[in-house]
């Protein structure tokens, strides 16, 4: 097998890889809305229209949402830069992380679309020539659609909250009902820790070898708004959704 024959035959084995990977997410999701009897209900959507755009180069798809309908067309512009800085920002990672990349394949998921909220989680995986594996790199927005306001995770709760400890209190707890095996201690999220909402549950996330080994995938934690409603600012984003 000659070296062109090889990048080739990488490059389909990969893509399989990452179709199957969010193959997999995209159906857990949907089990998940079953059991939480999701998809029974009516949901209070925005109305807004996302539509799914490409970067592609040479081994390279990269997938990123764009809003097309809102009214204020300026609010608009500045959501879907905020979008696609996301995704590209993603990739620009991966390309400096993944020496001699062969594939690179990356999407999105819209986690909630509700109450003037959009909440998009992005992931990306690459793959390098000879790696044992490819590698995985995810990150998230929550965006408020009618003022074009960004949300850091302060944002969610009260002024003089400690939600830091709060949060890693819960997390602690989890990871040890769990069982999950970390390659270092736990002890706090950050100040502008990774985050996405749903409807009902505020999701914290940590990157691969971040806290686990590489098999473990993203390790996510679900929060419902009932456990920190104490915390929550009424009148930020989640307050809107409880």
């Amino acid at each position: 097998m000659n070296r062109k024959e090889y990048l080739k035959y990488q490059y389909n084995y990969h893509k399989y890889i990452s179709k199957q990977y969010n193959r997999l997410a995209n159906y857990h999701m949907s089990i998940s809305n079953i059991y939480n009897n999701k998809l029974f209900r009516k949901v209070n959507t925005n109305e807004v229209n996302i539509v799914t755009k490409k970067i592609e180069k040479p081994n390279i798809e990269v997938r990123y949402p764009q809003i097309t309908n809102l009214e204020n067309k300026l609010v608009e512009q500045q959501l879907n830069k905020k979008l696609k800085s996301r995704a590209i920002s993603l990739m620009e990672d991966q390309e400096r992380d993944q020496y001699n990349l062969v594939y690179m394949d990356a999407s999105y998921n819209v986690k909630l679309n509700e109450k003037k909220l959009l909440s998009i989680y992005f992931n990306n995986y690459g793959y390098s020539k000879g790696a044992a594996h490819g590698g995985m790199l995810t990150n998230s927005i929550t965006l408020d659609i009618k003022s074009g306001k960004e949300y850091e995770i302060k944002d969610l709760f009260k002024p003089n909250a400690n939600f830091k400890k709060r949060l890693s209190d819960i997390i602690k707890k989890q990871i040890k009902e769990k069982d999950i095996y970390l390659l270092g201690e736990f002890e706090s999220i950050n100040d502008n820790q990774d985050y996405y909402l749903t409807n009902d549950k505020l999701v914290i996330y940590f990157q691969v070898y971040e806290y686990t080994p590489y098999a473990y995938g993203i390790p996510k934690f679900d929060i419902d708004y009932n456990l920190i409603s104490d915390i929550i600012d009424m009148k930020g984003p989640i307050g809107r959704l409880i």
